[in-house]
């Protein structure tokens, strides 16, 4: 299954990976290269990761829900306190010196991202085109 969500996303993984890591590094870079490289690898490889594996994930919340609402605050919330989390821990672990500034972006776009994927999703359950 990995496999195939890698072949599926990898894409979309390299460039929003490259896009956080590339900010990660100018948001850090004050704290001195060694810890700038640091926290821009890791913002790749989490954003790589988030973006090839939370697709099904957001998918599989949105089927367990019961309502609409219960999709929506599975999508939503659970998504993105999962991945805020992750995120979170990762790089205190890996030392990053500034982590909110660095996850604000990709938490930003994965709110956005989810809400949209919610809309779209419950659109195509309930045939509305």
């Amino acid at each position: 299954m990995l496999r195939k969500l890698i072949k599926k996303h990898y894409k979309i993984g390299l460039i929003g990976g490259s896009l956080y890591a590339s900010w990660a590094l100018w948001n850090n870079w004050p704290a001195g290269l060694p810890q700038a490289l640091m926290a821009a690898a890791t913002q790749f490889v989490l954003s790589f990761f988030l973006a090839v594996t939370f697709s099904a994930y957001i998918q599989w919340l949105f089927d367990v829900g019961s309502s609409a609402i219960s999709k929506f605050l599975n999508v939503v919330v659970g998504t993105n306190l999962t991945a805020l989390g992750l995120l979170i821990c990762v790089h205190k672990i890996m030392g990053t010196a500034a982590i909110l500034l660095t996850i604000a972006p990709s938490m930003v776009m994965g709110l956005l991202g989810s809400v949209a994927f919610y809309f779209q999703a419950q659109r195509s359950v309930s045939g509305v085109r």
